[in-house]
């Protein structure tokens, strides 16, 4: 663990939270574990037998809450490339179920969305594939796919007049798209 600790201190990759906190949350409880001082201001050993279930339970604690946290982009990565593999194999009901516990894990994960959507209208759920390519189009509004993709799904539903609305703004977003 103080291998990884150390490992992770100087970590670059953003998407996930670095042990550092986790690494002097460690070296603070071993400092107060070891070290007590009087009333004389005189350094003495303290009596651990009160002190250590203490510190267990709050390292407990404290690494439950910093591993849930870590983890979940982690997890909504798996699930994520899962969903990848069964889209591949055009197994879209399974492809649905791995993006939807994607967007579960993390909310933010808008690949998670768009595959979901597209998923969806491969299987003939257009309503879904509808509501999952609106909501995908408040969090990235300035997706200009997302537009297309919803004037293809307008115009298999027949409504052309709707379709024509997408996909001008779709070519005003992106004008160079092919």
């Amino acid at each position: 663990i103080v291998g990884m600790l150390f490992e992770n201190l100087g970590n670059v990759d953003l998407r996930f939270h670095s042990s550092g906190i986790f690494l002097w949350f460690a070296l603070g409880c071993v400092s107060v574990l070891s070290v007590e001082k009087t009333q004389n201001s005189k350094l003495r050993i303290p009596n651990l037998k009160l002190k250590i279930p203490i510190m267990i339970l709050f390292s407990a604690l404290f690494l439950f809450i910093f591993s849930y946290f870590s983890l979940k982009p982690l997890i909504a990565e798996v699930y994520f490339r899962k969903g990848v593999e069964y889209r591949n194999r055009k197994t879209w009901t399974k492809a649905i179920n791995m993006y939807k516990k994607t967007i579960q894990f993390n909310r933010g994960h808008l690949k998670a969305y768009y595959r979901l959507a597209f998923a969806y209208a491969r299987v003939g759920k257009i309503e879904e594939a509808f509501r999952v390519y609106y909501q995908l189009s408040k969090l990235a509004p300035d997706y200009a796919d997302i537009h297309y993709n919803l004037a293809k799904l307008y115009t298999s539903t027949k409504n052309y007049k709707k379709a024509a609305e997408k996909l001008k703004i779709a070519v005003k977003m992106n004008p160079y798209n092919d």
